[in-house]
């Protein structure tokens, strides 16, 4: 227990609890009244914590329904956002559109090499040549 201690009176008279280390030190209390204490606090964040992933989930535009693992779970139900979050997603799904890939015939210049394009002085050289063989 006074290895448990020694970490409180160590905050307020260090110098006797360096000396008390020093003849007999202890490892093990300390250490698991640490542990404990960070058991607590982790369980005591656990509802901030899913809170703030969901939240983050719902802004890249994922789902509120909860994983297949969780959903026979009652306790773990998904959080509603405000209105003002759940527009602001509609908004960005919305706002995505499907970029549909350019298709560009195969010319003979296509199969050769365009290294000589990185000669050129400015970037807008370089792109304009290499262009040419696309």
């Amino acid at each position: 227990m006074g290895g448990l201690l020694d970490l409180f009176n160590v905050l307020y008279d260090p110098t006797a609890v360096f000396a008390r280390v020093k003849e007999k030190p202890r490892f093990w209390g300390p250490f698991l009244g640490l542990a404990v204490v960070q058991i607590i606090i982790a369980i005591l964040m656990v509802p901030y914590t899913r809170a703030m992933m969901q939240a983050a989930v719902l802004a890249r535009g994922g789902t509120a329904a909860a994983p297949a693992w969780a959903q026979a779970d009652k306790a773990t139900a998904p959080l509603k956002l405000p209105a003002k979050a759940e527009a602001k997603a509609d908004a960005k799904a919305e706002a995505k559109t499907e970029i549909k890939p350019v298709y560009r015939r195969l010319t003979a210049k296509s199969y050769e090499d365009a290294r000589e394009c990185l000669n050129k002085k400015t970037n807008e050289e370089i792109i304009i040549c290499a262009e040419k063989f696309l």
